[in-house]
């Protein structure tokens, strides 16, 4: 079996396959880039593969818009946590290290900086925010990945300068201790505005049990029933944004309980054993075809 872990690496996995007389695997896990809506793209991969994973329902869904007869051969399978590494923190403790007390309010999002992460979004809402928590510090973990983005990166500087938000807003860079990152916030935020099919850092927050406010977009909702798992608020609404984060830090028996909802649900649907189970019942349906 060659499993290609995204469409672009299947026009090689997928080709070496046929040639090799082996079964083919393309695993999808992006929703904003689909090669399968495309004309002479989406008839080669459909030729080519014997099973399509998707990240998501909203995954499977676009797959399947650009190419209905693949429909059959498709399956979704979740993302999955380790729930043994990823309830464990090292005990490193981030506020001390950014020099923030313990009863000071901290939110914050992880991901690469970029427009479609939303994090200029994030930190408009902060200022909102900020009327209720004049303390409130914002995390923003993540660094910039190609050339083209540090002037995002700038804008977002500027943008807390503009804000007023300067000591508020804190950019940490890459960081290989996300979980701990993570155990310091109060409430982690999913700011994107682009159609995210499934994010692992959703996954991360809940096995930690903490509380969650997600833009509505792709698989979000698929994680996060609102109003018991989280609180989802609509894409690029600043506004809503506010008012989710604000909801959870002003009632944290509420918050605490939908951390410990979204706990559940990963621990019952999202682990990783569920994630290679899945994936292996794939791989032995393909090589009874065989």
């Amino acid at each position: 079996i060659v499993h290609s872990n995204s469409p672009r690496a299947a026009f090689l996995g997928g080709a070496a396959a046929r040639i090799s007389g082996v079964s083919s695997v393309i695993h999808v896990r992006d929703i904003h880039q689909n090669p399968f809506t495309h004309a002479w793209k989406g008839r080669l991969l459909e030729k080519w593969a014997d099973a399509v994973i998707a990240a998501s329902e909203a995954r499977m869904d676009a797959v399947v818009a650009g190419r209905p007869e693949i429909k059959q051969r498709a399956r979704v399978v979740y993302n999955g946590v380790d729930l043994e590494i990823h309830c464990s923190p090292t005990g490193k403790n981030i506020r001390q290290e950014m020099n923030i007390p313990e009863n000071v309010p901290v939110i914050g999002c992880i991901g690469l900086i970029h427009p479609a992460k939303g994090q200029d979004i994030l930190i408009r809402a902060a200022a909102l925010v900020r009327r209720e928590f004049p303390k409130l510090k914002v995390l923003i973990a993540g660094g910039v990945f190609t050339k083209e983005d540090r002037g995002f990166l700038e804008e977002l500087e500027h943008l807390v300068e503009r804000l007023k938000l300067k000591g508020h807003v804190i950019f940490t860079g890459f960081r290989e201790d996300i979980i701990d990152v993570i155990s310091a916030m109060d409430v982690v935020v999913h700011p994107a505005r682009y159609p995210d099919p499934f994010p692992r850092v959703l996954l991360e927050a809940g096995a930690l049990s903490k509380p969650v406010a997600a833009a509505d977009v792709g698989g979000v909702p698929e994680l996060i029933d609102s109003g018991i798992s989280g609180v989802l608020f609509a894409p690029e609404d600043r506004i809503a944004m506010a008012g989710a984060v604000d909801s959870l830090l002003k009632n944290k028996e509420r918050s605490r309980h939908m951390g410990e909802e979204l706990r559940n649900r990963i621990v019952s649907r999202f682990t990783v054993e569920q994630h290679t189970d899945s994936i292996q019942r794939i791989y032995r349906s393909l090589k009874r075809s065989i």
